[in-house]
């Protein structure tokens, strides 16, 4: 006698966090990765196989989710002429279940940062070929690229 033990959809999926929150450079690249979610389910087999989506807030379609990894990926470049500031994802974690499918969601914000930072010498240099009367200016400012 074989007897086949099989899996009840009994678990939901379930985020370890209620809210996400990340910060992404204004001037990030087409395609960089803003953050990966994650999400677990206790039931074995396709019941406990875990999907992502994004449901709303994704306002003009900016970001993509990597279904399978829930990576979140910027899908259009930012504006950096814009007034938005932040963005408010739904993203959803759906297990496979064919009769009984079973869903978390969890927020994530987004919050656009400068991407250059400013950074300033305090400090003088001289002027050279001056004897006696050195003048001093100041030294000019540089920036660089924020990282985040």
């Amino acid at each position: 006698m074989i007897i086949d033990v099989l899996d009840d959809n009994d678990h939901e999926p379930k985020f370890m966090a209620d809210l996400i929150q990340t910060r992404l450079p204004d001037n990030a690249d087409l395609g960089s990765s803003v953050i990966q979610v994650q999400a677990y389910d206790s039931d074995h087999g396709i019941n406990g196989e875990l999907r992502y989506s994004i449901l709303h807030g994704n306002k003009d379609d900016m970001f993509v989710i990597d279904p399978i990894l829930g990576n979140i990926i910027l899908a259009k470049e930012l504006d950096l002429n814009s007034q938005i500031t932040e963005f408010m994802l739904m993203i959803k974690a759906s297990d496979q279940s064919i009769d009984d499918k079973k869903s978390a969601t969890i927020p994530v914000h987004i919050l656009l940062t400068s991407g250059i930072t400013f950074l300033y010498y305090v400090g003088y240099t001289t002027c050279p070929n001056m004897s006696r009367n050195v003048q001093k200016y100041p030294k000019i400012m540089f920036w660089q690229k924020n990282l985040i």
